[in-house]
């Protein structure tokens, strides 16, 4: 009997860092829709829209990912709000980077097809890595003493409500542990861009403060 297929959260990880130093991505925070089209291109993928009257709603209503005589084809619903944009093209990005289509002989991963779960774990692993670096959490919770909020994510990252409050799930359970960039200082400038949109937070008390980040864990 062949063991069920468990994703690599570890993996993942490595290869959303190799990916996010290669196309040095650190210096276009927050990504918007646009960047990561200019993403999708230049890495000479190819991107169809649609639309929500269009028969590929059938396969997805948000977007897919076609694999066909050596060609990755990202299809996606251009009626969606922006947020969901990023989620959708950054999460099939993360397919297409993660090979799944190859190394598990699809020619379609999408989320109403019967692609193993853990594909999917793994490519929303990858999306919520690539749009919003557990690094960056992590610096801007120690720059205000406290843990960020779902409405703060949502401020820095320019992603959805729904986004963010999944986001803050993960941020200690294996992203900060894996994510590990060679170059600690690589988002240092956003960093300092991002710390007026939470500033509000700031406490005068410092004897509540503690420098070890497992004083941030929830």
């Amino acid at each position: 009997m062949t063991a069920k297929y468990k994703a690599q959260y570890e993996h993942v990880c490595k290869m959303l860092v190799e990916f996010i130093e290669e196309q040095r991505l650190f210096n276009h925070y927050p990504l918007t829709v646009a960047k990561l089209e200019e993403i999708i291109v230049n890495n000479g993928w190819r991107l169809k829209q649609y639309t929500d009257f269009d028969q590929n709603c059938n396969i997805s209503q948000e977007g897919f990912t076609t694999y066909e005589n050596g060609i990755f084809t990202i299809h996606y619903n251009w009626m969606m709000p922006d947020e969901r944009k990023c989620f959708t093209l950054g999460h099939e990005i993360g397919h297409i980077i993660l090979n799944h289509h190859v190394l598990h002989k699809k020619d379609l991963i999408c989320n109403n097809s019967e692609v193993i779960d853990e594909l999917e774990k793994e490519a929303n692993c990858f999306c919520r890595n690539l749009l919003a670096p557990s690094k960056v959490i992590l610096e801007l919770q120690k720059y205000i003493r406290m843990p960020l909020d779902k409405d703060d994510i949502k401020k820095v990252f320019n992603v959805s409500g729904e986004f963010s409050k999944n986001r803050l799930g993960w941020v200690f359970k294996k992203d900060v542990k894996y994510c590990n960039f060679e170059n600690p200082n690589l988002f240092d400038s956003f960093i300092e861009e991002s710390k007026p949109k939470v500033d509000y937070h700031i406490v005068n008390n410092e004897d509540d403060f503690n420098d070890d980040e497992d004083d941030f864990l929830f």
